[in-house]
């Protein structure tokens, strides 16, 4: 007996199915967009929420500093969403804030003392130190990581001496938007 036929009847079969199911309707190659108006005003707000959160925690951090060792005020980056593909709901995969600044080059202390000096104001704060090994490709820079709850703190400074530009950002991963 040759399966040959019985083969060629089987895959017709599902060949109809399948094509029955994609134009119903019930089956799609692209999940559904549920980014609905409505629900977009939710996810605005909770976007606002966890930005001007992390203004305030930027701002406590910045307030450790004397204004008088900071060259130029804290500006750059701000904000920034990164997005995620396969998220049905098109809503930000991340939520970045960050603010860089320059020290005095003549200043009482480098970038690295800075960071140094801000550890102990953060663990009480309630941060927690990284024991991540990871630091920033470019060997001129160094980075301090601490985490809170679900918020991701980057302390990223300069390490060579002047006339390089002493410059600091500081950078909070935010958590997912829901």
């Amino acid at each position: 007996m040759n399966p040959t036929p019985i083969l060629v009847r089987i895959s017709a079969v599902i060949g109809a199915l399948a094509l029955t199911l994609v134009l119903s309707g019930c089956l799609t190659l692209h999940p559904p967009k549920t980014d609905l108006p409505e629900l977009r005003p939710a996810r605005d707000a909770q976007i606002a929420e966890h930005y001007a959160r992390a203004e305030g925690i930027g701002d406590d951090i910045l307030a450790q500093i004397a204004p008088e060792e900071i060259s130029n005020p804290p500006s750059g980056g701000g904000r920034s969403e990164s997005m995620d593909a396969f998220d049905v709901k098109g809503w930000p995969r991340t939520l970045t804030w960050e603010k860089d600044f320059a020290l005095y080059a003549d200043g009482p202390r480098t970038p690295r003392q800075v960071a140094d000096d801000l550890t102990p104001w953060l663990l009480d704060q309630g941060w927690d130190r990284s024991t991540s090994d990871y630091q920033p490709s470019d060997p001129a820079y160094a980075e301090n990581i601490f985490l809170r709850d679900q918020d991701l703190l980057a302390i990223r400074y300069t390490v060579k001496p002047p006339p390089y530009g002493q410059t600091m950002v500081l950078m909070i991963r935010l958590p997912r938007v829901k």
